[in-house]
């Protein structure tokens, strides 16, 4: 990333080999580019939820906004909304923190451990926002790679502790990867490190244990933090809302630096009235989790790809024919105006690509288009 260079000497120090966040594409510019209709483009390449009815959503936002005073601050303290939680948690509202998306959570939490002398563990591949929020910071980072069976390793991470080393972010279940890890690998860290460890559970919906509610550790633990997204299971992705949870001594530590009203009054009320209807909510969740598995079913009939097992919402998938490229996939699904993510760059993930659980429809074509690239 350049800048002007009579700029460059006015630049923090720590970005001077600053890799910006990539994220997806731009809709409305890719469509701009192509001369079509935004609304003829098929996403399935940024996990989002293509289950819950849009119209459902919309009547759900009109309903909780009625009586929201907009010209008012939001509750800086998102009471109403956290009693909620905590008691869906089975947790006290002291373990809670609200954040604009996990993301914010993510930089608040970087923000109050790191500093230009600490270290940062994140296991790879995994999502990029640890490594670009600790950057900001002039931390040094410490990437431990998964084995190649994608499973933690334990030994590694531990033996990588410094004494300079904060923070550990694992993502669980892991975007790309697709798959949770286990409750005795973090378990085991836990109990061989005293350094804070993030558990981000984007994707904990569509999995088969949630730490906060399946296990005891948050209680054992006092130096683990726990993170929750409404963007993927709710497919709450364009409100931007998320939480944390952690030992109330640090919540209060991150309520106290996050950025002033860092919540808004629209999500809070929204995210109130869907906890009224969750069990919507919930039979989408299994629509989803029904939809992928037959969906990884379909896909192992081709010989050309290997399909790993997913406790997520989408699917990763390996080429397995050297004469077809990755490149070649993607081409092809954008000649069909269908957004796929390319994974292959990153490390373990040669020849890699992913793809979100869409509806039924959507995958059956997009199997027909396998169909057409492997024949």
């Amino acid at each position: 990333m350049t800048i002007k260079k009579k700029y460059s000497n006015l630049l923090s120090i720590y970005l001077k080999d600053f890799e910006p966040y990539v994220g997806e594409i731009s809709i409305p510019i890719f469509a701009e580019q192509r001369g079509i209709s935004p609304n003829s483009i098929i996403k399935v390449d940024a996990n989002e939820n293509d289950f819950i009815e849009p119209n459902w959503l919309r009547t759900k936002l009109i309903e909780s906004i009625k009586d929201i005073d907009i010209t008012r601050y939001p509750d800086p303290q998102s009471y109403e909304l956290r009693k909620i939680i905590a008691e869906n948690e089975k947790i006290k509202i002291e373990n809670i923190i609200m954040g604009n998306g996990t993301d914010d959570l993510i930089d608040c939490i970087i923000r109050m451990f790191l500093d230009h002398k600490s270290d940062i563990i994140v296991v790879e591949p995994t999502f990029s926002m640890y490594k670009y929020s600790a950057s900001m910071m002039g931390a040094s980072y410490t990437p431990v790679l998964l084995k190649p069976n994608f499973k933690l390793d334990t030994e590694k991470i531990i033996a990588n502790v410094k004494p300079n080393t904060k923070i550990i972010f694992i993502c669980s279940p892991n975007n790309p990867t697709a798959n949770q890890f286990s409750i005795e690998e973090i378990t085991e860290i836990l109990e061989n490190t005293d350094k804070i460890l993030v558990i981000d559970e984007a994707y904990v919906d569509f999995a088969s244990y949630s730490i906060n509610k399946d296990t005891d550790l948050l209680k054992k633990f006092d130096n683990l933090i726990i993170l929750k997204s409404y963007s993927k299971s709710w497919g709450l992705a364009g409100i931007r809302a998320g939480y944390a949870i952690g030992d109330p001594d640090i919540i209060l530590y991150l309520r106290s630096i996050r950025k002033v009203y860092n919540f808004n009054a629209v999500a809070q009320a929204l995210l109130i009235e869907l906890y009224k209807n969750y069990n919507y909510i919930a039979s989408k969740i299994q629509e989803i989790k029904s939809e992928r598995d037959w969906l990884i079913n379909e896909l192992s009939k081709f010989d050309d790809l290997h399909i790993y097992p997913s406790e997520t919402n989408f699917i990763l998938l390996r080429l397995n024919n050297e004469r077809i490229k990755i490149k070649d996939v993607i081409d092809k699904f954008l000649t069909q105006n269908i957004l796929i993510r390319d994974r292959s760059n990153l490390p373990l993930l040669n020849n890699c690509f992913r793809i979100t659980v869409s509806t039924h429809s959507t995958n059956q074509y997009i199997l027909k288009l396998l169909g057409e690239l492997f024949q």
